[in-house]
């Protein structure tokens, strides 16, 4: 019940964060050094973090590339070179009473990236918090009102893929091509 009640009151203080929130920019891929993505716990647990990096570093080898999560229970993984993969995992006890997550929680980034699949009130306070120059992420009813630009996916695919057609689409608006 109490949860709930936090839920209501702090989906109100996004939404009015959302009204003074100014709209991004454009950022190149070439001029990206650091990028945060957002992710659900039931992706983060399928994710191949190790392909992701890979498309990412193609196109720009020097992007630092965070993972942020809202989850209770996620315990980190090995991947497939052994390094341990341990995105930041917002819990319960790391957020504020209407479900903010704490400042140091939320890293200062050039490209913000939501690939969430349902709405969370931590999340969309990250996208507030995180200062990032170009929000992008993946089409959602929810998260059109504070991204600058939305990315469908088909059935069956994922992470990879948005960020495959995310840099398509970025190369394109980089050469004064019009993506749609």
């Amino acid at each position: 019940m109490f949860w709930s009640f936090r839920e209501r009151i702090g989906n109100g203080q996004v939404n009015k964060a959302l009204q003074g929130a100014v709209a991004g920019g454009f950022l190149p891929l070439a001029q990206m050094k650091s990028l945060l993505i957002i992710l659900d716990p039931e992706t983060l647990k399928g994710l191949d973090q190790k392909k992701l990096l890979k498309v990412i570093h193609q196109e720009n080898a020097q992007t630092t590339v965070h993972f942020l999560c809202f989850d209770k229970t996620f315990k980190p993984t090995k991947t497939e070179n052994g390094l341990q993969f341990d995105p930041q995992i917002i819990s319960p006890k790391e957020v504020g009473t209407w479900l903010k997550p704490k400042a140091d929680k939320i890293p200062k980034v050039d490209v913000f990236v939501d690939l969430t699949e349902s709405f969370s009130i931590p999340m969309a306070y990250s996208r507030l918090m995180c200062q990032a120059k170009f929000h992008c992420g993946r089409e959602q009813d929810w998260n059109k009102e504070y991204l600058d630009l939305m990315i469908g996916l088909k059935e069956g695919e994922g992470p990879v893929e948005w960020v495959k057609h995310w840099i398509h689409y970025m190369k394109l608006i980089n050469n004064n091509n019009h993506a749609a």
